[in-house]
């Protein structure tokens, strides 16, 4: 009796270290998937949505690019790393403490489990496009191809001369850049005799101008009547977008009964250092 009762003993010990054995097989096994995640990951289990916002960059203002991975498998992991460069034209301002010289680590990534990467950038270029990559080991998992806007800061003044009766009313347009003037417009022009200008024509009370390149000017003289009084308000425009529009329109008022009342050009044009070609029209014109 005690010999059958010492085999069922024997046998349930075998059993229990047999089952002992697998467990910590097993619990091996998973601790290599976790631990190592590095080295078994499949790239088409990370979903990757990659964009940047807001939709419109232009030069010297901030925006944000955003990458959100999503573990789509059935594998936990750990300690795993992606690469991303920030393209060149774009200066990183704000970053996350896992981003470190264009690696981004994640502790772990659950299966279902989601994470963002967002860098904080300004462009140092304008009107261009720049292509991001996300890649994981030697694959790259997704591109973007970021927009950056060309802009135009146009700015406007004007002046008045009085000669033998008639009024020279002088107007002069810049581009502050940093890129091209497109389709260049000023509105609100008082009536007038006849005109001088040295790009574009003046079609009613509008100065067309066209295209007005970077770091480039256009004037306009039109010779017109005295007024009595008289107020205006020129306003330029283009297709471009402007970033500064305080400097896009000049106003005010006068009167005849003051023949000698003009002011003297003064343009928001960093590069300029005067303007001898509004001398030389205005000397032709007269």
């Amino acid at each position: 009796m005690k010999t059958k009762a010492g085999f069922i003993c024997l046998t349930l010990l075998l059993v229990f270290l047999s089952l002992s054995g697998v467990s910590a097989m097993d619990n091996s096994a998973d601790d290599i998937i976790a631990n190592d995640a590095d080295a078994s990951v499949d790239p088409a289990n990370i979903d990757v949505q990659h964009s940047y916002s807001p939709d419109y960059v232009i030069k010297d203002q901030y925006f944000k690019i955003i990458v959100n991975v999503t573990n789509k498998g059935q594998i936990a992991y750990s300690n795993l790393s992606f690469n991303y460069d920030v393209p060149q034209g774009l200066t990183p301002i704000i970053w996350p403490s896992e981003y470190v010289n264009s690696t981004w680590t994640l502790d772990s990534l659950l299966p279902g489990e989601s994470d963002t990467l967002m860098i904080v950038c300004t462009p140092t270029i304008s009107n261009a496009t720049v292509t991001s990559k996300f890649s994981y080991g030697d694959e790259t998992l997704s591109t973007l191809d970021i927009k950056i806007s060309p802009v135009a800061d146009l700015a406007i003044d004007e002046t008045r001369v009085y000669e033998d009766g008639l009024l020279y009313w002088i107007i002069y347009v810049v581009n502050n850049g940093p890129d091209d003037a497109l389709n260049t417009i000023v509105f609100n022009l008082p009536n007038y005799m006849a005109y001088k200008t040295d790009i574009g024509e003046v079609v009613g009370n509008q100065w067309v101008i066209g295209d007005l390149k970077n770091a480039s000017d256009a004037i306009l003289i039109l010779l017109c009547e005295p007024f009595d009084e008289y107020s205006y308000n020129f306003l330029v425009l283009s297709d471009i977008f402007d970033p500064d529009m305080s400097n896009n329109n000049v106003s005010g008022s006068f009167s005849n009964s003051q023949p000698g009342n003009s002011a003297s050009i003064k343009v928001s044009d960093a590069n300029a250092t005067g303007n001898p070609l509004a001398l030389l029209l205005l000397t032709l014109f007269m």
